[in-house]
Order: structure tokens, then sequence, then C-alpha cells
């Protein structure tokens, strides 16, 4: 079985390496990179104030290094009181936590959005007891509104500050051909970035066509 493997860089080696060992054929295809981005006022103006934030839910690993590595290099140290609690969205995330030498407080049991704002209901008891409370999400440049748009309806002062960014990465022009002529048994997402830069890549009739 022929699998197409869309994801960024730094995750593509354990993903072909574990499709291999299955007896699978894995396509190594790209689709995004991961950046810093250019304007960080709005990151270093929450960083400098940690201590008035309730929680910190990082929705991926990569926002955990960029707000690590900012947090680093601006010598900002973290608040000696029990504010903020970590939140991390999975097992990945909550490992690079682990790494920067923060503590985890809480992950949830389905690691999507969704997931932690029934991670947070239960740990409070009910999500109306964040009411008040500010809560910063550092993510990508392009994320989903699903968590903060959650908290903000319970009335959490939510700050969702982009830490990094996604790009499509320049395609591999043999590839293309290769993945158009025969159609991949399967096609492995490992986020929705991968889904929308894969379909840009290459063109809403031809994905739709692959996809299908």
């Amino acid at each position: 079985m022929t699998v197409l493997v869309t994801c960024s860089a730094k995750k593509m080696p354990a993903l072909i390496e574990g499709i291999s060992k299955m007896g699978g054929i894995p396509i190594p295809f790209p689709t995004i990179e991961i950046r810093d981005i250019e304007n960080k006022a709005a990151l270093d103006s929450a960083l400098v104030s940690l201590s008035q934030y309730a929680w910190i839910i990082f929705t991926s690993a990569y926002g955990v290094g960029f707000f690590a590595k900012r947090l680093r290099a601006l010598s900002v140290q973290w608040p000696a009181s029990a504010t903020p609690k970590i939140c991390a969205i999975g097992p990945a995330t909550a490992a690079e936590v682990r790494e920067f030498g923060l503590k985890l407080e809480l992950m949830p049991k389905n690691f999507v959005a969704e997931g932690v704002v029934e991670a947070l209901a239960e740990y409070h008891g009910g999500l109306r007891a964040l009411a008040g409370r500010r809560i910063l999400i550092p993510r990508a440049l392009e994320a989903r509104e699903i968590l903060p748009e959650a908290l903000l309806e319970a009335g959490a002062l939510v700050d969702a500050i982009p830490c990094y960014q996604t790009v499509r990465p320049t395609p591999d022009r043999a590839l293309l051909r290769q993945i158009t002529q025969k159609a991949p048994d399967l096609i492995l997402f490992a986020s929705s970035s991968s889904v929308h830069s894969l379909i840009d890549t290459l063109g809403d009739d031809e994905a739709k066509r692959i996809l299908k």
C-alpha cells in the first residue's frame, strides 16, 4: 500500500519509519514549512505579563518551541506564583513542554481543540469557572478558532497570539507527476494546514480527483 505522507519536515522521519515498519510504502510529501513570525510585539507583551494568565494552552509542539525560544531570548523568568497553569493538546506537545522544563498541569483525553475545552470544563467543574480569567494560546498565524471561541463564550479573556507560521514549500514537480498519474492508496494528513496546503499545491480539481 502506498501512503502519501503530508506534514512538515520535522514530523516526516518518524512517520516514514512507522509506515515502513507496518509494510507500507511511504511517499514523503512535505506540505508545510514552519517559520518564525516577523512581528513579535503581541507575543513579547504576553511573555512579560505571564503572571496575569490563569492558563497557557499549547495546541502544538511547534507552539511550545517558538514560545520557549522567545521566552529565553527576552530573558523572562517564569512566575513564582501558582499560575499560569499549562495545558497541552496531546502527548507530543506535552513532551515538548517537559523538554523545556515547564510543568504540565493538564492534557485532554481527545487530542483536539474540542478535547481541550472538555478537559478544562472537567478540571474546573464547568467552563463558566473561567469567566474573567485570562488565558494565553500561543499558536500558528492561521489556526482553528474553536478553542478561543468556546473560551470567550464562557467569559474567559483570551489572547490567541501567533508565535509561528506555516508556509507552503516549493513542490517537487516529479513527485507531483507521480501522484497525479497514480493516486496513492492512502493519504496521511498530520494537520489541517497540511490539507489546505495539498489542495493549494494540486489545485481544486486535481485534489478532489485524488481525494476521491
